[in-house]
């Protein structure tokens, strides 16, 4: 695991993607570069793993 914050990941992620320099529409539809496509999936792993679980436990401890 990294040692990072998932705050800071999570955000590091993000900005990767925000303003989407890498990627578009065209008349085939959407295209990525490789580089925001590898983010878009550590996005995604991130927040299957660590952010939904955190939310999660963060939702039964408030029904406790």
């Amino acid at each position: 695991m990294d040692d990072t914050s998932l705050h800071d990941r999570l955000n590091g992620l993000y900005d990767q993607l925000r303003d989407f320099p890498e990627g578009g529409r065209c008349e085939h539809g959407t295209y990525l570069k490789p580089r925001a496509y590898v983010a878009f999936l550590d996005l995604r792993q991130l927040i299957e793993r660590e952010v939904l679980p955190a939310l999660h436990r963060m939702d039964s401890d408030k029904r406790r």
